[in-house]
């Protein structure tokens, strides 16, 4: 089974990376979703911008380096207004995720699944040409593997 088959997604919401962070996150609060592809001008994916990526724009550069268990008053990392006045005139090209693992739309599901736990992602953009068609999740690619499974155990009865 391909990709192709079981993509849910084919009308992509995109970024360009000159869109602000603030008309991203709205993007993603509006359509309830996880992440935005980032493509150029020609289409062609160039990154991802994500919730996490945005909220990680707030959080001090230290909170990746310890432990937070051990702080007990979170009032000191705090998101003051100048935080949220400098973010709000960033661009997703400031905070967007680079590398992006995509899949061809010619890809098994198998190897899709495999790629999506291996670099613990929710989904994959599709491709064809370099050029974004769709994204896949694991919920689309579980999804396919059960209706098949389903399927197959008719067929035996």
């Amino acid at each position: 089974m391909k990709i192709k088959k079981c993509m849910a997604i084919k009308n992509v919401i995109t970024a360009k990376e000159t869109m602000g962070v603030k008309e991203a996150a709205s993007l993603l609060t509006k359509n309830r979703i996880s992440s935005i592809p980032v493509v150029d001008d020609q289409g062609t994916l160039i990154g991802i911008v994500s919730i996490s990526d945005i909220v990680k724009s707030f959080l001090p550069d230290f909170v990746s380096l310890v432990d937070i268990d051990f702080i007990k008053d979170y009032g000191t990392l705090d998101f003051s207004t100048e935080d949220v006045r400098k973010i709000a005139t960033m661009t997703v090209s400031e905070i967007m995720t680079r590398r992006v693992y995509t899949v061809d739309e010619e890809c098994s599901l198998v190897r899709a699944l495999s790629m999506i736990k291996k670099h613990n992602i929710k989904a994959l953009p599709v491709v064809r040409n370099n050029k974004l068609i769709g994204i896949v999740s694991n919920v689309d690619i579980c999804r396919r593997f059960l209706e098949v499974w389903e399927t197959k155990n008719q067929e035996e009865d």
